[in-house]
């Protein structure tokens, strides 16, 4: 599993598996109340390709509690891509096709 920290001092972690998937990302700097310093986590799953990209479909977003059980704060699914930039100005445009921003 490959780590990459973002931030000073590093509020983002994602994780990623031996296939260079995106698997997880936690955080410090969201709270569910003021102060709390507790961790947000966002296991994903279901990779595949999704216009040309390969993307986690599937994830969760779980509080995770230092003196409590973690909590399923929600659940998601990707079901399309939209994008909002025009097609020019994303870095792989031309190798993803005929992409259309959103409108």
């Amino acid at each position: 599993m490959l780590m990459l920290a973002i931030g000073c001092p590093p509020l983002t972690t994602l994780f990623f598996d031996a296939s260079d998937d995106l698997v997880d990302f936690a955080n410090n700097d969201r709270h569910s109340l003021p102060d709390d310093g507790e961790r947000w986590t966002t296991p994903l799953c279901a990779h595949r390709d999704l216009d040309g990209l390969r993307l986690p479909a599937e994830g969760d977003a779980i509080w995770r509690y230092a003196d409590t059980p973690s909590w399923r704060h929600g659940r998601f699914a990707i079901l399309r891509l939209q994008y909002t930039v025009p097609p020019a100005e994303l870095p792989r445009a031309a190798a993803i096709g005929a992409l259309e921003p959103a409108q």
